[in-house]
């Protein structure tokens, strides 16, 4: 492999000249590389139970909480329960509130069964801090990013530059260095800005591993027990047979779309797809890239 190639851009080229499933034997290790919307449908719709797991890494056992936190947990009732938190809190009308006082908040509700149980709560409220903290660390981290590649692409077509900011300068008119968050529905070309910069630049381009816990069968093919399987997001946004002309940042293409963010059309999964997907990307994620924008685009020329 060319040390230039991202593996994104490699697996695009092997699904070109093998087809949208493509297997791969890395020693004992099973991989089944997904690059069409169709084969994602089957991974995470059709047999989205069989394919809910994490495969154990020592990455995530080592950086992850041994693989405690929401994006490497096992699939079964610990990880809907934290799913569960997150959708309640982080992801809440209360978010804000929450990821600013959630500490505070959290010892004086137990202060009192604190004094009974020792350092039982405390333990527990640590553990579940740390387990939230890999989502919003990597929400944080990828939302930076895609960004930086929005600019870089408004900054390569200057005439998409000037009607982004004209549209924040005429919605924020005469705000100063404040920003209303009320009237973010009407940053129209923005928020197509933001769908099409994640349509060729993913937070993730290949959608973090799956493994299949049974046999089941995608197209024809019998994918055995503890195969994991990596879809290529960042091809997936890039196909000829859903997107024309897929290679350039055109933000109009979603004006007249019905595509979105909730994964109904497979060709686009910046955030993933099924049981797996990411938590946050929808609200989170966007609000992250959608603020930091209109910023930019208001107070720089």
């Amino acid at each position: 492999m060319p040390r230039a190639t991202a593996p994104h851009r490699l697996f695009r080229d092997l699904a070109a000249a093998h087809g949208p499933l493509t297997h791969l034997q890395l020693g004992e290790l099973h991989f089944l590389l997904v690059s069409s919307a169709d084969s994602a449908r089957q991974v995470t719709k059709t047999h989205d139970t069989a394919f809910a797991n994490r495969p154990a890494m020592l990455a995530s056992e080592d950086l992850a909480y041994n693989s405690t936190g929401i994006i490497f947990s096992p699939y079964g009732h610990y990880w809907r329960h934290l799913r569960k938190i997150c959708t309640a809190e982080l992801l809440s009308a209360r978010r804000g509130l929450f990821v600013s006082s959630y500490d505070v908040t959290a010892r004086a509700a137990v202060k009192a069964k604190t004094k009974e149980r020792g350092e039982m709560v405390e333990i527990l409220m640590e553990s579940i801090k740390f387990m939230l903290k890999d989502f919003v660390d990597l929400r944080t981290d990828k939302s930076a990013t895609t960004i930086e590649w929005a600019m870089s692409e408004l900054i390569r077509n200057p005439s998409k530059l000037n009607k982004a900011q004209q549209e924040v300068r005429m919605v924020f008119d005469n705000k100063g260095s404040y920003i209303d968050e009320d009237k973010f529905d009407e940053l129209k070309y923005l928020k197509l800005i933001v769908k099409e910069t994640l349509r060729l630049h993913p937070p993730v381009p290949l959608l973090v591993p799956r493994v299949n816990s049974r046999r089941c069968e995608i197209n024809g093919y019998e994918i055995p027990t503890n195969t994991r399987v990596i879809v290529n997001a960042w091809a997936l946004g890039r196909d000829p047979e859903y997107w024309n002309d897929p290679e350039k940042f055109i933000p109009e293409r979603f004006e007249e779309s019905s595509i979105d963010f909730n994964w109904s059309n497979l060709e686009y999964i910046p955030f993933g797809a099924g049981r797996r997907m990411c938590a946050g990307g929808m609200l989170l994620g966007q609000a992250n890239m959608e603020l930091p924008l209109a910023l930019l685009l208001y107070h720089f020329d």
